[in-house]
């Protein structure tokens, strides 16, 4: 895990200067968002990615199409023409794959806010979050909690419906 104090001097005082729990709780919030923010500003689009290999080999075929109008009667057209074709490929390829990098895309992002959600109930600690928790309305709250659990008035757990 990366430091974030580096970017904010005031985070290690904070933490260490007697604050509060809810002062320090905020802190480390306010650090583990930071540190999702920049994974997820790490993450390539698809669009981008794409755009850029498109262009890549769109300038690939540019160069070969004028190497073979350059050097008709050479005898290396043979070989330009199969390194065309070989991109012509290439181009194909990428925009096949263009729905598998969307996939992936969505999935490193939902995979770094999942790790962000996972990391903020603990450093928010247990009695704001079943504060929170207490503060729904029992149809909402089963939408926060396991398929199989629902925590009744009484304390008990009890049976739901898988939740769709």
């Amino acid at each position: 895990m990366n430091d974030t104090s580096s970017e904010n001097p005031t985070s290690g005082l904070m933490a260490t200067s007697g604050a509060s729990p809810a002062i320090q709780a905020l802190q480390r919030i306010k650090d583990l968002v930071f540190q999702a923010a920049a994974e997820f500003g790490e993450i390539e689009s698809p669009e981008t990615a794409h755009e850029e290999n498109i262009a890549k080999v769109n300038a690939l075929l540019q160069e070969r199409f004028h190497l073979l109008r350059d050097h008709r009667g050479s005898g290396d057209e043979q070989t330009i023409q199969d390194e065309i074709v070989q991109y012509a490929g290439d181009k194909k390829i990428l925009e096949i794959y263009w729905a598998d990098a969307e996939k992936e895309y969505t999935s490193q992002i939902e995979t770094v806010l999942q790790r962000l959600c996972d990391q903020l109930t603990p450093a928010m600690g247990s009695a704001v979050v079943k504060r929170s928790l207490q503060k729904l309305p029992t149809e909402k709250l089963k939408h926060y909690l396991p398929d199989n659990l629902l925590i009744s008035n009484d304390g008990a757990a009890t049976e739901l419906e898988t939740v769709p």
